[in-house]
């Protein structure tokens, strides 16, 4: 049978083997790490061996009472420790042991298999396979006895103590027994060991046992605890072959009868026989070790296989569970360490002999027992084993690879145990330190710079910044390291700010001086490093000239104007005026020349000045006094300068006098022209703007200066010189033999010629040769005329006017051209100014001196230009009088390599033609010719052909050739070399270098790089990482977003570089985006940047941030998952992690489901909807992507354990994947099942408390019983009970006391004639087409009786002949089919009289006829009194509710859609108020009152009380929020105050007609009567009679003497203000005391909100009685009291009399809901100030009170006012809200990004709008009643305007 156990055990193994290596692979490693400290090589580092040598006692078990007692159990033997090493031999005391006779045999064969303990009361327990005995020893005492022995005997395999119940547990193999210690210690006192240890002691009959549960060897014990009944309730498990038995602890029904067989569970989970058992309480797990090898972790909610390992051949025989890791010890001398998380071997290793059956903790060691004899085979040893070995970890590794054990001490900075931390400084997360880097990377040797070192560090104190000078070429450092610690208050954990010292000399170095900057961690004395050093630099200002001193690398220096030098801020002085804008500099000099005599006044404006300092202008070499003239000028006048020449600059310089010497000030100098007038010999250059005091003297032909009045007569000195301004004509033709030319006479154009004597024209040539001709003056011209010299050369002259004698140069000259027609090109021949000229562009094969050569001819020179040779036939005469010219070649070079396509344009004409060919010339620097094919365009006159290569870099140049000569100009051209160019963006610089590209990594000409490795337009680039984070275990996709990224190929290949250290392969993935993959990583942030080929690919690097995931037990998402930052709940893995590692559905956000309707009726088909937070796409990591939660993987389960139901949803999830719509299944009986909903079977949400009710309505007749059972109602529209959702029209009560019902009939009695007009009220009328009115058991027709509202009928009575008799008033509910039932519960009763059955009644005896006398005196009387007194009559009137709640809004408005706006009104429901919120946020003023109406009555119209209330709670929320100051609350026009204005109205006026219509009918009663008697008194006076005298009904309560009625000499002003105080005392004492048991519940929830907003912001009474006031004052009842008709209190409006009265009534009121006394606006009102003053503190104790009773309990039940609402008002305020959106469709969209919803919420809201406005496609079309015949309006069907 066993062997049949175990080869069915073995074939479960294998199964489970497979099984997880596909879906729980991480359960099967069972290779130790090998970052874990146990190896093979390094046994002795992992245990120590200690022998235990007493006879042949292996070890069986093994307890620990305290940190220095343990306890082992032996074959033999039963023994103590006292010492912190449970493995001391010496510190062994055994207290029982077996008898042995004189040969050593074994007289009571037992073995001690068991031991538990009693940490209370130091009680441990032990039992023996070989007979029954239990022991007991205590650990205080000492004292042993035997507390069980039994016959016949049982084998006892384990026990274990309960210590809640304090049981004593015990198994066999299949038997299992229980011993109450609490008896046992009742009987049993203290004793000494016996002597005879097999001596049994009697014990209590505490005890019970079952034999046989069932075959299936139990062999290990645990127990748990769950919470029941709000206690813990223990249970026991056993582990057994095959097996789990489980069974609960309780109190009752074990001591007597004993355990029943029914009372355990057995649940069969394969894997062998489980030797060992243990409990992990964190997950909610057994661990159960198998004889098979599994470890296996079974759930403890339903036994379910969660995860395994596997020890090969191997048994397991011990266990112990520490935190959230378990040691295993096995039959084959291995021990495992295992880790509950992912419950896979973290370590494993192996000891050299023994069977490993006990294991014992003392806190940093585990001690494993050998149960199997050594070498000698008496020798058995203990083996101490460490936990795990923290120091062989770095920092990283140490937050990353044994979290369960290991930390970094901040102390030492290593990994260590927490215990080995002494001073509470260890971490078990974090960032490790480390200095990342420093920035400034340099200061000035003088020091005092901060700097701020980057990186992660424990916290700024104890740190250090050390600077090390250590270093070579700081020899000079007196010092090697200095240590200055940071700036505690601008140092965090990530970064330290330090000041750098001075550098450690004597003389400052005048040079650069390299160091390093690093950081330490000081704790307990123990000083480390952390991050090694950094590069840092000193460098001297004073060395740095001004140019240098500005650089950014020198970032503590500047220019100390005071000194004029290179300085640090400490060392130039407050008066020398240090600046770090730049060098100081001349900006101008205004003006900048002047005469060589001086005396000029110039500014200077100088970009730097001291605010005070003696500054002096240089001009030269000569210094003058400088005045300051502003903040930035100077003013200097210009020293005389000697100097012949005519201009001449000299620089100019700004000097600071010190005193003691002089200072430069302008490193940059300025410059200013002298001039001087008597060198200047032309009269246009004398006279010139920039000299201004030269003048011309025409007759001496000289310039002076205009100081010099002797050099010129007056009337001689002009300002008008001569001026040539053309020749006509410009140039001249010469013959090829020069005698042959003739003289041509030329015109100079120009001005001012008269006035010069001898006048010439001058012909120089460019060597200086010069010829004179005559020039002369025509008449009427002030031209000049003259020849041109008779003989000539071929070259450009200048021709200038000369005169004097001698003869001077008078104007300035002006360019001629004498020319021939030789030239060798085109360009040459028709130059424009060679007007005879002409190109002939064919070869001239019959010149002899030049054949096969296009020519220059004269035009009209007779010679031909034909076609010649090779040239287009025909004898065509061609030439060019202008030459094709080349204006640009695109582009303007090549690189070295050449092969680029060039375009060449300009003025070019082509001719095609087969003979003509086009050519391309490059013309190098070295004389080299290369040509190439050009291609051209007649149509655009361009030409294109492909660059040659150079070889080098040079200027080259580029010209078309026809047929092989020179057909156009020259451009230049230019090749450089793009491999020189160093880096991408000097490289990418079309318009530069355009034939270069970069090709990946380095740049190359276009055509040596392949087309696939081209970068063309931008250079790489890394834009961001996404997504930004990653887990700390490595693995995860990371996108690089830039580009452009060119394509990868086994050559070359993207390396991802992480921290510039690991390199890890990337992928291309597109020109955009690279794939990277992260690697185990510390939390921390680490920089990635790429490599492509080897090569830095882009120049940026991006920050990823990892973390790590704790992991986090369920089966659904919990929010100690989500709260964990970037971490988040894999549905299909139910477990805790990054997006990355998750294959499907990932929650960033545990989903708060709200659900439609918790409960249905039997029949089900009922719709279910679960409104999520957030909507389920959700975006993959590339951005682009989406996972849809379709239909078919979301199922709806109803039912309860397994026999619930699997519902698919009922639409398509997609479209709207924020709600989900389940279809209830139909049930049989009434009950509450289990509802949740699976995501691939997997837990959506929390569904614990989740419950789903079933229910039978439609069994329940009377609609009495129905509003009282849960989740059931009284239908009016079809007169049934059933739920809220069949109940589509909204005619739905529920509640006790809420069924249909007539309740009073006024009048009672009537007429038999009928006729009477009666009113019924009551509750819960509709109308219903089935709702009949039967009077006395008659139908009545229709016509003759109306349903007003929901609580009125009214209906005229018919005839009858039955007179005084009450007979009955039904209301029933007809249906077609002729059945009718009853709608309201209780009939009413009406009378009819006959008024012509008079009945005459005999007064019986004369007392009888005096008392009838009497009665009749009396009611005439008072008839007479009425009639002619005026006797006052208040009359009462209940309104209609509805009316008032609605008014104008009960006649249609809108004509509205098909759909009735269904996509708006399910936007206006969801629970975040987004729309609302939105909307309200951009409405105007003047619309306010409008949209919160519509938005009250749309939330209102859903039957559910707090919704409507939530959102008013939330406007108020938003407004509190934004609210100042606090006397301003709730005080303007928002629209929190409006939504309860309107709101108000709905669910208030009942309760202030209740109490307050009285008091207003009252006042409006005898208003009117003091109205009637004033008219009375004027009709009275004018006819002559006397007025009336005064009555106690006439009242007035004016105060204000301005308003007094003039002429009214009877007004009492104290009168009036008694009778106001009375008044308002009154109304006051009903609102203040006797309303608020009847206080509505809307209102008390809403000020449960205000309360708690308000208080939560200003923290005062005072706001919150404010807040309150405006709300319930200000907002309704003072309104209702100004105008009660509009509120119900009235029928019409009152008159001018009461209308005064109640205004002053409201402004009491309202100075005391604002708990103010009256302001000086109104002084008549300071008549009231004692009554206000008394009644503030009573109004402060109402608020307080309404706090009290606003004090709103979460779930309970509370009644709620329901006036119903006719559905045309919900349909107008749908059309009034859609009007509004759609003509603000562009504030609404972006008002979501203003009202602080968060941006899913935003998406959703806009997503929603936009296909909103797509659907209806206009605003709402109001609604036109037809017209009948008559012009009235009929009630017919809409019609759209």
């Amino acid at each position: 049978m066993a062997n049949r156990s175990r080869l069915l055990g073995f074939a479960f193994a294998i199964v489970a083997l497979l099984y997880c290596s596909g879906v729980a692979s991480q359960g099967l490693t069972y290779v130790a790490q090998t970052s874990w400290p146990w190896r093979s090589s390094n046994f002795t580092d992992i245990y120590t061996r200690e022998p235990f040598i007493k006879g042949d006692a292996g070890f069986t078990r093994a307890i620990k009472y305290n940190a220095t007692t343990y306890m082992w159990l032996t074959q033999e033997w039963v023994g103590v420790v006292r010492d912190a090493s449970p493995n001391n031999v010496e510190a062994l005391t055994q207290i029982l042991d077996y008898n042995f006779d004189t040969n050593g045999v074994l007289q009571s064969p037992r073995i001690f298999t068991g031991v538990d303990v009693d940490n209370t009361t130091g009680n441990a327990y032990f039992c023996t396979s070989g007979n029954s005995d239990v022991w007991r020893y205590n650990f205080n005492t000492g004292a042993l006895a035997k507390i069980f022995d039994r016959s016949p005997r049982i084998a006892w395999r384990t026990l274990l103590f309960e210590p809640q119940q304090k049981y004593l547990w015990l198994i066999a193999e299949t038997a299992v027994a229980w011993i109450d210690t609490n008896a046992v210690d009742a009987v049993l006192s203290p004793v000494q060991p016996p002597a005879d240890p097999n001596v049994a002691v009697t014990t209590s009959d505490s005890y019970s046992i079952v034999q046989s549960i069932s075959q299936i060897d139990m062999r290990c014990i645990t127990r748990d605890y769950k919470a029941r009944s709000g206690k813990l309730t223990p249970f026991v498990y056993i582990g057994a072959n095959a097996a789990v038995v489980r069974t609960e602890i309780q109190n009752t029904g074990f001591r007597s009868a004993g355990f029943r067989r029914q009372d355990f569970e057995t649940r069969n989970i394969g894997a062998g026989t489980y030797n060992v058992i243990g409990l992990n309480p964190t997950l909610d797990v057994l661990y159960l070790g198998s004889s098979l090898g599994l470890g296996i972790e079974v759930g403890l909610d339903n036994f379910n296989l969660k995860r395994l390992f596997f020890a090969p051949d191997d048994e397991f025989l011990s266990l112990i569970i520490d935190r959230d890791v378990s040691f295993w010890g096995t039959r084959e001398s291995s021990i495992y360490r295992v880790n509950a998380d992912t419950f896979s071997v973290f370590a494993s290793t192996t000891v050299p002999r023994g069977l490993l059956r006990s294991v014992v903790d003392d806190g940093r060691n585990l001690h494993f027992a050998s149960a199997t004899a050594g070498v000698t085979g008496r020798e058995f040893y203990t083996f101490a084993v460490r936990k795990t070995n923290c120091s062989s970890y770095s920092c990283d590794a140490c937050f990353t690879t044994d979290t369960n054990y290991c930390g970094v001490c901040k102390t030492t900075g290593l990994c260590t145990l927490q215990s080995d931390c002494v001073d509470n400084s260890w971490l078990r997360e974090g960032l490790c330190p480390a200095s990342f880097t420093v920035r400034p990377v340099s200061a000035s040797v003088e020091g005092n710079t901060e700097v701020t070192i980057t990186g992660a560090f424990f916290e700024p104190s104890g740190h250090q910044c050390v600077f090390n000078y250590d270093l070579p070429g700081n020899e000079d450092a007196s010092q090697r390291l200095i240590s200055v610690s940071p700036n505690l208050e601008r140092s965090t954990t990530t970064t330290l700010v330090c000041t750098v010292p001075r550098y450690p000399t004597t003389v400052l170095p005048s040079d650069t001086r390299s160091i390093q900057v690093g950081v330490t961690w000081t704790s307990n004395n123990i000083t480390r490093a952390w991050g090694g050093y950094l590069g840092f630099t000193y460098y001297s200002c004073a060395s740095l000239g001004c140019s240098q001193c500005f650089s950014p690398q020198f970032g503590d220096c500047g220019w100390c104007l005071g000194t004029g030098s290179c300085s640090t801020q400490q060392l130039c002085s407050g008066t020398d005026q240090f600046t770090t804008a730049g060098c100081p500099a001349i900006q101008s000099i205004t003006p900048n020349y002047g005469s060589v005599s001086g005396g000029e006044t110039v500014v200077v404006k100088v970009s730097e000045l001291l605010t005070t300092g003696n500054y002096e202008c240089q001009f030269g070499n000569v210094k003058v006094t400088a005045t300051k003239s502003g903040n930035d000028t100077l003013s200097c006048v210009t020293p005389a300068f000697s100097s012949m020449e005519t201009v001449r600059s000299v620089s100019v310089s700004i000097y600071l006098n010190t005193g003691s010497g002089y200072v430069l000030h302008t490193p940059s100098n300025g410059t200013f022209d002298y001039y001087n007038c008597t060198v200047f010999s032309r009269c246009d250059l004398c006279v010139n703007p920039r000299a201004p005091k030269c003048r011309w003297c025409s007759s001496s032909l000289t310039c002076g200066e205009s100081s010099d009045t002797g050099f010129c007569p007056v009337a001689d000195i002009t300002t008008s010189c001569p001026v040539i301004n053309l020749l006509r004509p410009n140039s001249d033709f010469v013959p090829t033999a020069p005698t042959l030319y003739q003289p041509t006479q030329i015109t100079l154009v120009g001005a001012n010629f008269q006035t010069l004597p001898n006048m010439q024209c001058v012909f120089k040539r460019p060597n200086g040769a010069a010829t004179i001709t005559g020039a002369t003056i025509p008449a009427l011209s002030n031209d000049v005329v003259c020849s041109t010299p008779n003989t000539v050369v071929t070259e450009e002259y200048s021709v200038y006017i000369a005169g004097g004698n001698p003869i001077v140069q008078q104007t300035s000259a002006v360019p001629f051209l004498f020319y021939d027609c030789t030239g060798t090109s085109c360009a040459d021949c028709v130059e424009p100014r060679k007007k005879v000229c002409r190109w002939c562009p064919y070869l001239d094969t019959n010149n002899p001196l030049a054949p096969n050569q296009q020519f220059c001819f004269i035009g009209n020179s007779g010679r031909n230009c034909s076609t010649r040779t090779g040239e287009p036939s025909g004898g065509e005469v061609r030439y060019y009088a202008s030459c094709p010219v080349l204006t640009a070649v695109t582009p303007d070079g090549d690189s070295i390599q050449g092969s680029s396509t060039i375009t060449l344009s300009g003025d070019l004409s082509f001719e095609i033609n087969a003979n003509i060919t086009y050519e391309c010339e490059f013309t190098l620097t070295n004389g080299s010719r290369l040509r190439s094919e050009a291609i051209v365009d007649t149509v655009t006159r361009t030409a294109q052909c492909s660059a040659r290569a150079s070889g080098y870099v040079q200027t080259a140049r580029v010209r078309l050739l026809r047929n092989g000569v020179g057909f156009t100009n020259y451009l230049p051209f230019r090749y450089y070399d793009c491999a020189a160019l160093i880096g991408c963006s000097s490289c990418l610089n079309p318009s530069v270098y355009p034939a270069c590209t970069w090709c990946a990594t380095t740049c190359t000409s276009k055509a040596s790089c392949a087309q696939t490795k081209r970068v063309n337009s931008n250079c790489p680039r890394i834009l961001r990482a996404l997504p930004e984070v990653a887990d700390v275990g490595g693995g995860d996709p990371i996108i690089l977003e830039g580009g452009p990224f060119v394509a990868s190929d086994a050559s070359s290949i993207y390396e991802c570089i992480w921290n510039n250290v690991l390199r890890i392969e990337g992928q291309f993935l597109d020109s955009t985006r690279v794939s990277c993959t992260s690697p185990r990583q510390s939390v921390s942030n680490a920089t990635l940047s790429l490599n492509f080929a080897g090569v830095s690919y882009a120049p940026e690097s991006v920050n990823v941030e990892f973390f790590s995931c704790s992991p986090v037990p369920g089966d659904f998402c919990p929010d100690a998952c989500t709260a964990q930052k970037h971490c988040g709940w894999c549905l299909t893995t139910s477990s805790c992690g990054s997006q990355a590692k998750c294959p499907s559905l990932w929650l960033d956000k545990c989903i708060r489901p709200v659900f439609n309707q918790n409960h249905a009726n039997l029949e089900g088909n009922e719709t279910v909807v679960t409104f999520l937070e957030d909507n389920l796409l959700q975006t993959v990591v590339d951005g682009s992507t989406y996972v849809n939660v379709l239909e078919e993987d979301l199922r709806c389960y109803f039912g309860s354990g397994t026999a619930g139901v699997d519902v698919s949803i009922v639409r398509d999830t997609v479209a709207d994947s924020s709600n989900i719509t389940c279809m209830a299944p139909p049930s049989a009986t009434e009950d509450q099942v289990e509802f949740r909903i699976l995501y691939r079977d997997k837990k959506l949400f929390d569904d614990t408390a989740t419950r789903f009710s079933y229910v039978n309505c439609r069994a329940v007749s009377r609609c009495e019983e129905c509003v009282i059972k849960d989740y059931c109602g009284w239908c009016g529209d079809s007169n049934s009970c059933t739920t809220r959702r069949f109940c589509p029209l909204g005619n739905f009560t529920q509640g006790a006391g809420n069924c249909p019902d007539i309740l009073e009939i006024r009048p009672l009695n009537g007429d038999v004639n009928g006729g009477t007009e009666v009113t019924i009220s009551g509750q819960f009328f509709i109308a219903n087409e089935n709702l009949q009115l039967y009077w006395d058991g008659t139908p009545l027709a229709k016509t003759t009786w109306r349903v007003v509202n929901s609580q009125t009928i009214r209906a005229t009575t018919p005839s009858s002949v039955k007179a005084d008799i009450a007979i009955p008033i039904e209301l029933k509910f007809d249906t077609p089919g002729g059945n009718s039932t009853r709608y309201a519960i209780r009939p009413g009763q009406f009378t009819y009289f006959d008024p012509r059955a008079a009945t005459i009644r005999t007064a019986v005896g004369a007392t009888a006829g005096v008392v009838g006398a009497i009665l009749i005196a009396v009611v005439v009387f008072f008839w007479y009194k009425r009639r002619f007194s005026g006797g006052m009559i208040v009359i009462v009137k209940e309104p209609d509710y509805v009316l008032v709640a609605y008014g104008s809004d009960l006649e249609q408005k809108y004509r509205l859609p098909d759909d009735n706006y269904i996509k708006l009104e399910t936007a206006l429901m969801r629970p975040d108020f987004g729309l609302q919120m939105g909307i309200s946020s951009v409405c105007p003023s003047t619309e306010q009152d409008a949209l919160a109406k519509s938005l009250v009555h749309i939330a209102y119209s859903h039957n559910d009380p707090t919704f409507v209330i939530d959102m008013i709670n939330e406007a108020v929320r938003a407004e509190v929020a934004s609210c100042i100051q606090e006397n301003t609350i709730f005080r303007g026009n928002s629209i929190a105050s409006k939504m309860f204005k309107f709101y108000s109205r709905m669910v208030g006026i009942r309760y202030l007609w209740r109490f307050i219509a009285r008091v207003i009918a009252e006042i409006e009663t005898l208003g009117r009567k003091e109205l009637n008697e004033k008219l009375r008194a004027e009709k009275d006076a004018a006819s002559g009679k006397k007025s009336k005298e005064a009555s106690l009904l006439d009242i007035s309560m004016e105060l204000d003497e301005a308003k007094m009625a003039k002429g009214d000499t009877d007004v009492d002003l104290d009168t009036n203000i008694l009778q106001l105080k009375l008044t308002c005392q009154k109304l006051f004492s009903v609102i203040v005391k006797n309303s608020l048991k009847d206080f509505p519940t809307e209102f008390r929830q809403i000020f449960v909100n205000i309360d708690s907003c308000v208080m939560g912001k200003f923290q005062s009474n005072d706001a919150t009685y404010k807040a309150i006031g405006g709300f319930f004052f200000l907002r309704f009842v003072c309104p209702a009291i100004t105008a009660p008709h509009v509120y119900g209190l009235l029928d019409t409006p009152p008159n001018t009399l009461t209308q005064r009265q109640l205004v002053l009534i409201s402004k009491v009121l309202q100075s005391l809901a604002n708990m103010a006394l009256p302001g000086k606006k109104e002084k008549y009102m300071t008549l009231l100030l004692d009554f206000i003053e008394s009644g503030i503190p009573k109004m402060g104790k109402f608020y307080d009170e309404i706090r009290k009773h606003t004090a709103f309990v979460e779930g309970a039940e509370y009644e709620y006012t329901d006036i119903g609402m006719p559905p045309v008002v919900k349909n107008n305020a749908l059309g009034t809200t859609w009007n509004f959106i759609f003509l603000n469709q562009d504030k609404t969209l972006q008002s979501f990004s203003q009202v602080g919803v968060d941006k899913t919420i935003q998406r959703e809201l806009q997503d929603g709008l936009e296909e909103m406005i797509y659907t209806y496609k206009s605003a709402p079309k109001k609604f036109v009643a037809k017209k009948t015949k008559k012009g009235k309006s009929a009630p017919a069907a809409a019609i759209p305007e």
